[in-house]
């Protein structure tokens, strides 16, 4: 009897190992971050607790002050939508003590960051139809940017709006680009753009691209289009206008900021350069933390080398993008309607994070540019972006081992940087700290101002 020949391995499964393998690392890099960082060391996160701390412990909402932030401290100045999500696990923990009370609030973040991967695939696959390494190394690079990790792993709203931002921008995709718009998209987008405004100022400009994508959406009528416009603005106004209404009715404007002891960056440009140099060095912080948190790559040379490769597949990546060509389709909605869409989208989302971002460090508070925290909500543009530019490069063998080697470099820089963390900057910045050994009483340090 003639043996049957074996059968040829399915690449659908392979990808389908390969995303598994995904969320496990996630999680298993989340938890590392989560352990090994000592509580003052992520940015805010004992000014994160003390608001936290409140809302459980007082059941309302604090009052704030422009000077310090009140009674909930300098971080009451946000929304309540993440703290009162995370006062869940911090109040129902209380039995297990202070030190697991803080660790129950970083591992909600980290669980909740799953959502990203329901999120990022289906967003992957819509841009990428026909390139699954492409649509993985997009989600991977949302989710194992050390950075995001970072922020995906303590008590704070940053994570939601990196969460709410991939949301968003599959929804606008999904809105612009479907052949048949499903009627309860603009709804989706309206209660999205509503949770965003209760979640972070930084992300609720969010409602600007379902509308953009509503109203530029080919072959729908003008009445249609002013439906839906109108459904997407009156469920973000049912849904998110009250925190603002509150704040103009108790503190006469409707946006608060707690006010910093640091000023605008412009204040020290007289003695540090002028204005040009101020500028410059704000400009290099953003773009060195996009990826990292600063501090976390090993100092001298090693860090040296991972900033260059990181900027190697930058560059690689703009070559590509710029090189690309433009493919014609038949018809508007053709499978790459969504991709145009997405990457102009992108350019547009980033560039006015970036300005805005910056704008801020010069001329409000010198403390915007710390952490990069801001461009969270333009990480998965970033992704988008980088991921279009190197599947762009010839010969096809190329972009493949450029969109390999980005993921692989990824990873090597988390494991780089939590062996960072445990071996310089722990010792360093808190000798004697142990894990799992966090402060019974959290409270931010004297003179501490919102960043």
């Amino acid at each position: 009897m003639t043996p049957s020949a074996p059968t040829p391995a399915n690449p659908s499964d392979r990808w389908q190992l390969a995303a598994f393998l995904l969320v496990v690392a996630y999680l298993m890099l989340g938890f590392i971050y989560c352990v090994i960082q000592p509580p003052t060391a992520p940015p805010d996160e004992t000014a994160n607790l003390q608001y936290i701390r409140f809302l459980v412990d007082q059941r309302r909402l604090p009052h704030w002050e422009e000077n310090g932030g009140g009674e909930g401290g300098y971080e009451a100045q946000h929304p309540p939508l993440t703290y009162l999500i995370e006062a869940v696990p911090y109040a129902a923990s209380e039995g297990a003590g202070e030190s697991y009370r803080w660790l129950a609030a970083r591992l909600t973040v980290l669980v909740i960051g799953l959502a990203l991967f329901a999120v990022l695939p289906p967003l992957a696959r819509r841009l990428f139809p026909r390139d699954p390494l492409a649509a993985f190394a997009l989600t991977a690079t949302v989710v194992l940017m050390p950075h995001s990790l970072m922020y995906l792993t303590f008590a704070n709203p940053d994570a939601f709006c990196l969460l709410l931002a991939a949301a968003a921008l599959l929804v606008a995709v999904r809105i612009y680009s479907d052949a048949a718009e499903h009627p309860l998209l603009p709804w989706v987008a309206g209660l999205l753009s509503a949770v965003a405004s209760l979640v972070k100022l930084t992300v609720a400009p969010i409602l600007f691209l379902f509308l953009l994508a509503q109203w530029l959406r080919p072959d729908q009528k003008a009445a249609e289009r002013w439906q839906k416009v109108c459904i997407i603005s009156g469920v973000w106004l049912a849904g998110g206008a009250w925190w603002y209404v509150r704040n103009l009715v108790l503190y006469g404007k409707p946006f608060i900021h707690t006010k910093a002891t640091m000023g605008p960056g412009l204040e020290y440009a007289a003695l540090n350069g002028g204005p040009l140099r101020v500028a410059a060095v704000g400009a290099s912080e953003t773009y060195l933390s996009i990826w990292a948190q600063r501090g976390w790559f090993p100092a001298g040379t090693g860090e040296s080398v991972l900033y260059c490769l990181v900027t190697l597949f930058v560059l690689l990546a703009g070559v590509g993008f710029f090189l690309r060509r433009r493919r014609s389709t038949s018809s508007p909605q053709a499978p790459d309607t969504a991709l145009r869409f997405a990457t102009a989208a992108s350019v547009v989302i980033l560039t006015f994070t970036l300005v805005s971002q910056q704008i801020a460090y010069l001329f409000v508070d010198a403390g915007w540019n710390a952490g990069g925290r801001y461009l969270l909500t333009a990480l998965p543009e970033i992704a988008v972006l980088l991921v279009l530019g190197l599947r762009s490069l010839v010969p096809p063998a190329l972009a493949r081992a450029a969109l390999g080697g980005w993921v692989a470099l990824l990873v090597v820089m988390n494991l780089i940087s939590a062996n960072t963390i445990i071996s310089a900057l722990v010792p360093r910045d808190y000798p004697g700290w142990q894990m799992f050994d966090f402060p019974r009483q959290a409270s931010p340090p004297d003179g501490a101002a919102a960043p």
